[in-house]
């Protein structure tokens, strides 16, 4: 089994990926929203932009499994800036290979050339995030902070 991380091209990899964020979406805590195909085609635009990169990883018999989508992020308080993902997936049966791994490090070696002194990484997905949090702190990663939500019902 081969996993290749390249960056992202929207023409040839729309179809893939948007496959892929659907399925992100019906694990996510916003499967209570409509999957909206409108959104995500536009967001992955932001890509050829250059307003965002995005990596794709390849399995050889399979095609694209996963994918990371990174922006840079000023601090307020001080210089400097870091890489955040905004979305990041792989398919649940590719979660326990070199897919994961691979995309983590596309991201921190594109955060170290851009110049970025840290990388962060979210997770709303699936429902129970400690398997996630776990793989990421095997790999250096720590708690920082946490997201409170609240849904404004209008």
């Amino acid at each position: 089994m081969t996993i290749r991380i390249r960056t992202y091209k929207h023409h040839n990899d729309y179809a893939r990926v948007l496959m892929l964020a659907e399925l992100m979406h019906s694990e996510s805590k916003y499967t209570h929203k409509p999957f909206m195909r409108e959104n995500v085609y536009e967001f992955l635009e932001g890509i050829d932009n250059n307003t965002l990169i995005g990596y794709i990883a390849e399995h050889d018999q399979r095609g694209i499994v996963g994918f990371i989508c990174l922006t840079q992020m000023p601090y307020i308080f001080t210089g400097g800036f870091f890489v955040h993902d905004l979305a990041f997936y792989i398919m649940p049966e590719m979660r326990h290979t070199l897919a994961f791994a691979a995309l983590l490090r596309a991201a921190e070696s594109y955060a170290k050339s851009a110049g970025a002194d840290a990388v962060m990484l979210g997770i709303t997905a699936p429902h129970d995030v400690t398997k996630a949090a776990r793989a990421y702190s095997k790999r250096g990663y720590q708690t920082f902070g946490v997201f409170m939500r609240k849904e404004i019902v209008t």
